[in-house]
């Protein structure tokens, strides 16, 4: 298995809403990628965690190797809402940038989160299936919030997303997230890379910083 330690940084002690930062280390802590996010104001403010976004990605050296993007769609962004086309949510995947080599959709239903990864030619090549709770907050640290990873025949577990209890401080005053992606060694590098486009996508659906009330 590789181990990505994925860390999410935000700023969450005004009303103002920020662009996302995020910092991808290799299970030896070294840094592989930062991530910024691009997107307006207004929809940060307003439309929180179904913002249209567009993430680039680079590596050590500033170059930007993978983008990622998501369009704005009108939704609660429930477990549900996968069944309108509507309200679908998606994250394309491209690298280098302006080539598409694959993305991650969220799939209707009734109790758990879904997603379906596929490759540049829409196959279905991986899906994730979420917790039945999902938790999150100061107080969220007896849940596990495990996404499985399955192979194509939907049955056999070849991996998972896993966000980290970060302590009751940080999980009380910051917007701090930590995630674990674990995916097989010899798994395709463009599908690794979807992959990491599905930690985003469950990041900003289930987990995103909502503004407090002043």
């Amino acid at each position: 298995m590789v181990n990505y330690s994925f860390f999410l940084h935000f700023e969450a002690l005004t009303g103002y809403q920020p662009t996302s930062k995020f910092s991808i280390f290799n299970r030896n802590g070294e840094l592989l990628f930062n991530a910024n996010e691009d997107s307006t104001c207004c929809q940060r403010c307003w439309c929180t965690n179904s913002r249209e976004f567009t993430l680039y990605i680079r590596d050590t050296a500033d170059n930007e190797v993978i983008r990622m993007s998501r369009a704005l769609k009108c939704c609660c962004v429930c477990c549900w809402c996968g069944d309108c086309e509507s309200c679908k949510q998606e994250i394309i995947v491209e690298s280098p940038p302006s080539t598409i080599i694959g993305s991650v959709t969220h799939e209707g239903s009734r109790c758990r989160m879904r997603y379906t990864l596929r490759d540049a030619n829409r196959t279905n090549v991986m899906g994730i299936i979420g917790p039945r709770c999902i938790c999150d907050g100061d107080c969220s640290c007896c849940c596990d919030n495990e996404f499985a990873i399955y192979g194509n025949d939907g049955i056999t577990k070849i991996g998972g997303i896993r966000k980290k209890y970060a302590g009751f401080i940080s999980e009380a005053f910051t917007s701090a997230d930590s995630f674990t992606l674990e995916v097989p060694m010899d798994l395709d590098a463009k599908m690794k890379a979807v992959a990491l486009g599905a930690v985003f996508l469950i990041e900003f659906m289930c987990f995103v910083y909502k503004p407090r009330n002043n």
